[in-house]
């Protein structure tokens, strides 16, 4: 019964990341709250995913990410940091309370996907911020670590903290993607080593399958379904979920 709800949600999850790129905070959440994983099992699991997805929508979105050659690699490489800053951070946080800063990270999440949406109809002129070097590498480091922390892939919370600052949002989609890949790819290292790689072999094939599958199914579609009111749905969707299952901790 386990498996079959891991593949279901991961199918759901993946889906929704190809159409619209949000969404995959989601599966840490669920790890957590429905399967007998330990909190290292199910972020590796969750990292897995999420580097499919970079690497999938990140393939979809070079012209975006050329538009920012001159700051994004010191982002990534800020956020490479963090991440295993982040992960070192989590070994020193009891169980309980990662599961609360998760369910916290979610709300979040669901909030700025809400907010983002009534931001982007404005106009913002760019910060100066955005082509600081050392400023995005600090940036990175920071939401780096608060990422890897909680499980978070990147996108959801680089993504609207950069658009505030000016960048247009087709282009921070696409910078915030090719960012989850240099938190993905450290955190996933970090927690896999802590656990049994081993045990873990048929999940993650199950979740190449389903989730990547998916992705895949979503990337194809994206042009044919509406993403703002599926990206809405995962706001609202994410707000109540987190609210309950910050009430019941």
């Amino acid at each position: 019964m386990e498996m079959l709800l891991i593949i279901l949600a991961n199918a759901v999850v993946g889906f929704i990341v190809g159409v619209c790129g949000v969404s995959g905070f989601l599966l840490p959440m669920f790890y957590a709250a429905v399967t007998h994983f330990s909190v290292g099992e199910y972020l590796a699991l969750s990292y897995f995913a999420f580097i499919f997805s970079g690497l999938l929508a990140t393939v979809g979105c070079k012209d975006g990410i050329s538009r920012e050659k001159k700051t994004i690699g010191w982002l990534c490489l800020g956020s490479a940091i963090g991440a295993v800053f982040g992960v070192k951070l989590n070994s020193f946080i009891a169980p309980q309370h990662v599961k609360i800063i998760l369910y916290v990270v979610v709300l979040l999440a669901g909030i700025s996907i809400l907010v983002t949406g009534r931001k982007n109809k404005k106009a913002v002129g760019r910060s100066r911020k955005l082509d600081s070097r050392v400023f995005m590498l600090a940036f990175g480091v920071v939401t780096g670590t608060v990422c890897a922390i909680g499980g978070s892939g990147g996108p959801i919370l680089v993504m609207p903290l950069i658009t505030a600052m000016g960048m247009e949002v087709h282009t921070a989609m696409a910078v915030g993607l090719l960012d989850s890949l240099f938190v993905s790819g450290p955190a996933f290292v970090g927690y896999i080593r802590a656990v049994d790689a081993g045990s873990l072999a048929v999940y993650m094939a199950v979740i190449l399958v389903s989730y990547g599958g998916a992705a895949l199914v979503g990337r194809k579609l994206s042009s044919k379904i509406a993403s703002e009111p599926l990206k809405k749905a995962v706001g609202v969707f994410s707000i109540i979920i987190s609210i309950y299952m910050l009430w019941t901790v």
